[in-house]
This record gives C-alpha cells, structure tokens and sequence, in this order.
C-alpha cells in the first residue's frame, strides 16, 4: 500500500516477502529511448503471484504526457485498486482526474479506462513507516478477474491534450489529440 501499484481485494505483495524475500523478483524490460518517444515495460507478476497471474505496467512517455498502460489478471474476480502516492496537494478536475501541486510543481492525471471514482486513503510515507500520508485510491465499478487501465500523466496542466478511449473486442487504446500531433496507443 505504500507504493503506486494496483491492490487486489486491498491487498499487495505479501507482507512477509518484505522480510523474507521474494521468489520471483519483478523486472524491468524493453528500454526504449528515441524519436521524441520513451517506452519501459515492467513485469511485476512475481511480487504479486498470489492474486495476479499478469501484472504488467507499460510506461509511455511523449510530449508533456505519460501514459500508464496496466494489463491485469487475477487467479479469480476480485477490487481491483490502482493507487496514486503524491506530495503536496491534489484537486479534483471536472472529468474526474486530479490536479497535483507541489510547490511550483503542478501535473494533471486522469483515469482515462476503465471509469472509476477515487477517494484518499491514508497510508506509510515514504522511507519514514511512523509518519502517515494520503493517497488517492482509484477504483472501477465492479470486481473483474482481469482488468486494463490506462493512465495519463500530463506534464503541462495548462495545456492538457484531448483523449479519446478506443476499444474493440481485441484492444483498448487511447488517442491523445494535441495542437501539434495525434497519436494513437493501443494495448492488445
């Protein structure tokens, strides 16, 4: 719970695995850095074997936006919770996303699929387990056994690009739509 990761039924990697280690380690892959475009993709399935039999997290970053691509499935139906730690503090926007704001720090970020309501949570601050700090608890409407979401992290909140979800019985994706460009993402 205190890292940005998605809960299963409000649970995470077992507590003990803290202490005692963990079998299967996630992985970071495919580093790709080039034409105004940074990719990573992580594999978390191993800290997470007990409830998830996928656990992978795209990062996309281009522009002023990154997008968060999480490709779920669990051993059976269940709340699924993508978690959102921050610093300073956090606004609602209309449609749903927050403004975060630390100091001159500002960004926008919204749940783009599935639809979801958010409510904070108060949990461990980082490096410091005696202090406690809100996070946001982003949740869709229903228990699933598998589960993508997309994510969008937008960099320049005065200027945040038009999205638009895309989705076929094989994919959901996502177009993002600035003055200066579309691209279009898609999880297969």
């Amino acid at each position: 719970k205190a890292h940005n990761v998605i809960l299963f039924n409000g649970s995470g990697q077992p507590e003990a695995d803290l202490f005692l280690g963990c079998k299967f380690p996630g992985h970071l892959h495919s580093l790709i850095d080039g034409h105004g475009l940074k990719y990573i993709y992580a594999d978390a399935t191993g800290p997470m074997a007990r409830w998830f039999t996928r656990n992978y997290r795209h990062w996309i970053w281009s522009g002023d936006v990154i997008l968060i691509f999480d490709d779920v499935r669990a051993h059976t139906a269940g709340q699924m919770d993508w978690l959102l730690h921050y610093r300073g503090k956090y606004t609602a926007e209309p449609d749903g996303g927050v403004r975060l704001k630390n100091g001159s720090a500002e960004a926008v970020v919204k749940m783009l699929y599935p639809p979801t309501t958010f409510r904070e949570d108060m949990g461990l601050a980082n490096h410091d387990p005696d202090k406690k700090m809100p996070y946001l608890v982003f949740s869709p409407d229903a228990p699933a056994q598998s589960c993508q979401f997309i994510t969008a992290i937008c960099l320049n909140p005065n200027a945040v690009p038009k999205f638009e979800v895309l989705q076929d019985e094989g994919y959901v994706g996502v177009r993002v739509r600035t003055p200066n460009a579309v691209e279009e993402c898609y999880l297969n």
